[in-house]
């Protein structure tokens, strides 16, 4: 038996069999007992062929090209998984009225069929979802969801907030492709539509002059989103990894963190150097008793929330029109202005350097790393005037901070 990796080219082009008592097939490499079966009449149909209670069946998927190969292998590695749990493949999964046909049905099984275990930010997806989409079309039939309904919504949400309007649509795209592949519609009603939302790039750097009233702030905030922010400015991390900061991700001897790849964007764990000025806004966090993570309010639970203390940061400091991660590009943008290379700079935000050389080039950089990260924090200390005299009634580790319960 001779497989091979079957396309939607080859499954077009073959051919009935010369003789017209057989049949041919065409087996598929990708996926074990996927054959393509054609008869003398040029009649073509998809076939699982495999064993089950040590006998051979066969399982008829569907008609080509009524059927598309994606299609016929998600069904045929479902026949598989269905034999793997000792189900007869040959019998219905369920009664055909038991099929869920609502957005809102089939969505939850998108949620977590498709996203949960393949995007690390499956809660955004749903979200989404959830907010956008299921209070206007929950109720409907799927396949009743029309490409006209697509772009009234997405307009609609466009008004509104046109970066959403945009994540909004890329969401749907990914469901009704999924969806597409599992038979559910018989076509995708957003493909090829463009973004509705049209984004600016957000370019807002903090001036030297906005920096010193905000870090100000921040420590009239103190715990636990004061030195959250603090730390933000102190490392150049992202607000999510600040948010799920852990004591056990920071080694005090070696004076480094490090962001599992779990919590990374890139999915490659990241070391990062703990500054003067990062291991001083981790000082003055409190270990509580039974909790891992750094900043918290609710003992066992991370912090969450980024906008009411931003707006409170706001009021107390008169610096307006900031985000969390204008906070990031001032730390990227005063690197360049202290005179550290551009591949450093970048490497200190964890950015993977595009093309051949960051392929090739696969030095950490974690002195120099550390070197630029120093230099930010004197610059910072000098700003915000944390004087050498103050700096050093500071604890040089975390050892010997009060633990308080909540």
């Amino acid at each position: 038996m001779r497989r091979k990796t079957l396309t939607a080219v080859g499954v077009a082009r073959a051919k009935a069999p010369d003789d017209p008592r057989r049949r041919r097939m065409d087996w598929d490499r990708v996926v074990p007992g996927l054959a393509l079966r054609t008869t003398a009449m040029g009649s073509k149909s998809w076939v699982l062929v495999t064993r089950f209670e040590g006998k051979v069946i066969f399982v008829t998927l569907g008609k080509s090209p009524g059927l598309s190969l994606p299609v016929a292998r998600t069904l045929a590695r479902e026949g598989l998984e269905r034999i793997a749990r000792g189900e007869d493949p040959r019998r219905p999964k369920r009664p055909v009225g038991a099929i869920p046909t609502t957005v809102e049905a089939v969505a939850a099984r998108f949620v977590e069929e498709w996203c949960r275990p393949r995007n690390r930010q499956w809660h955004e997806q749903e979200r989404l979802l959830r907010h956008c989409v299921l209070p206007v079309w929950g109720s409907r039939r799927l396949a009743e969801i029309t490409r006209a309904d697509v772009i009234v919504l997405t307009d609609g949400i466009a008004k509104r907030t046109p970066a959403q309007a945009n994540r909004a649509l890329a969401v749907l795209k990914r469901f009704f492709g999924w969806a597409l592949d599992r038979d559910l519609i018989a076509a995708h009603p957003a493909v090829g539509l463009q973004p509705p939302g049209r984004e600016h790039v957000r370019t807002r750097v903090l001036e030297d002059a906005e920096l010193r009233p905000l870090w100000a702030a921040w420590d009239r905030m103190g715990f636990p989103m004061g030195r959250a922010l603090q730390l933000v400015v102190a490392t150049a991390c992202r607000r999510g990894e600040a948010s799920g900061l852990a004591w056990s991700e920071i080694d005090l001897t070696e004076r480094v963190w490090t962001i599992p790849a779990a919590r990374f964007k890139s999915g490659i764990p990241l070391v990062v150097p703990l500054s003067s000025l990062a291991m001083d806004v981790l000082a003055r966090c409190p270990r509580i008793d039974g909790c891992d993570f750094v900043f918290t309010t609710r003992g066992p639970k991370p912090i969450r929330d980024w906008s009411g203390p931003v707006k409170r940061a706001t009021k107390l400091s008169s610096v307006n029109g900031w985000r969390p991660h204008d906070l990031r590009r001032t730390v990227r943008t005063n690197l360049s202005r202290l005179g550290v290379p551009a591949d450093v700079g970048e490497r200190v935000l964890g950015h993977v350097i595009p093309g051949v050389r960051g392929v090739y080039d696969r030095y950490e950089f974690f002195g120099e790393k550390r070197d630029a990260l120093e230099r930010w924090a004197a610059h910072v200390s000098t700003l915000t005037r944390v004087s050498t005299q103050d700096r050093a009634i500071l604890p040089a580790t975390l050892g010997g901070l009060a633990r308080r319960t909540i």
